[in-house]
């Protein structure tokens, strides 16, 4: 017995495989209605839908054997070796005779798999996933007739599978939405409770004009209208805030680009103002690439290290960026020498208007948008920090 070699790819084809969320899924009588009418088509007594994992072949449909949901070892599986010809059936008319085959376990043993053809399931990026099967007890061949219906009915799937995605992306979009609007809700609780004391203030002070400086405007008068101008900008600013964390959540982690990290930080740079005690460093990756959407790595990025600038008491403060490429994720880390998070507040501080520590920063909407936007573009975030000694923030971004 020969077990299949590993395609080139097949880190980048497990990976969109695991896309489709679809391993160990539940029967769908699509599917299922598929391998029953491979059977008819082609004259044998099994058919399957395979998914070829890491290290097992998992049956997504199954007629004539097993069950579905069921699996074996992918050393042992023909479709291993179906999918590393993606673009062809594989067919074998006698395992008996074929050196790959002769002493496979399910060849010898049960369900004694004589005849098998297989179409790899080459999905729009062109990865195949695993296979449309049919397989008998006896040998065969298929007629060129048999070998193009079962392409099509393998095509077939892959559409199911895709339409079966859209859908799953369409419902985590619906929850987005619904998540939003929930949040606008409270929104709209929080500015109706942190509005209604500058309101009043407009309203009281405008009254005292109108009573009491209608004929003239002397000092006094300039003095209330200057404060009058101040409760109305602060109304403005947590307006915009709050305008500001919706529309980019929204926006920004939708167009992805190739970026180099190192002209993402020089464009980091530009848009900070370092206080003169201050230093930021990042990592000398000039070639470093990241593919994932610039407007919403360069949110992240601005958020937690003008907050690490903002929330940092010793004489010379330092902010490092920090960037390494894994096998699915992109990591950052951003470490401060700033005051610390106290351990029990790591998760209050992404909530929405809480804030780090200072009473008087109202907005607090900063580290809500990272956390919105990390998870928009299919990561994490966490937070480590030593009350006086500094944090870290580690996030990462899907590939």
């Amino acid at each position: 017995m020969r077990a299949a070699a590993k395609p080139e790819n097949d880190i980048e084809r497990l990976s969109s495989l695991y896309s489709y969320n679809i391993l160990d899924s539940l029967p769908e009588e699509n599917v299922d209605a598929i391998t029953r009418i491979a059977s008819e088509i082609c004259g044998t007594k099994m058919s399957l839908v395979t998914l070829i994992d890491a290290n097992r072949q998992w049956f997504k449909s199954a007629t004539g054997y097993g069950e579905v949901g069921g699996e074996t070892e992918r050393d042992l599986s023909f479709c291993a070796h179906a999918i590393l010809t993606p673009k062809e059936i594989f067919e074998v008319s006698d395992s008996s005779k074929d050196e790959r085959f002769f002493d496979n376990p399910y060849v010898t043993g049960d369900p004694h798999v004589a005849f098998y053809a297989g179409v790899p399931l080459v999905n729009k990026e062109g990865y195949p996933l695993g296979t449309l099967c049919v397989l008998d007890n006896v040998p065969k061949h298929l007629t060129e007739s048999q070998k193009l219906s079962l392409r099509a009915l393998a095509s077939q799937v892959v559409s199911l599978f895709e339409l079966r995605k859209a859908n799953d992306e369409l419902e985590a979009g619906k929850e987005i939405l619904e998540e939003t609007n929930k949040e606008l809700e409270r929104f709209a609780h929080v500015i109706a409770h942190d509005l209604k004391s500058p309101a009043n203030n407009i309203i009281s002070l405008t009254d005292m004009i109108i009573s009491e400086y209608s004929e003239r405007l002397d000092e006094d008068a300039y003095e209330i209208l200057a404060y009058l101008k101040s409760s109305s900008m602060s109304m403005k600013s947590l307006i915009d805030a709050v305008l500001k964390h919706s529309q980019t959540l929204s926006a920004l982690a939708d167009d992805k680009e190739r970026l180099q990290f190192r002209a993402v930080m020089e464009q980091v740079k530009s848009f900070i103002t370092l206080p003169e005690h201050f230093r930021l460093e990042y990592d000398n990756k000039r070639d470093a690439i990241i593919y994932t959407s610039g407007q919403a790595l360069l949110q992240i990025l601005l958020n937690l290290i003008n907050n690490s600038i903002k929330y940092n008491d010793k004489p010379e403060g330092i902010v490092k960026v920090s960037f390494e490429e894994e096998l699915y994720f992109y990591k950052f880390s951003v470490t401060d020498n700033g005051v610390g998070i106290p351990e029990g507040s790591y998760k209050d501080i992404f909530g929405i208007f809480q804030t780090l520590g200072n009473k008087e920063d109202s907005q607090g909407i900063g580290l809500s948008t990272v956390k919105k936007l990390v998870d928009r573009l299919g990561g994490t975030i966490e937070v480590s920090s030593m009350v006086g000694e500094g944090s870290i923030f580690t996030f990462t971004i899907k590939k």
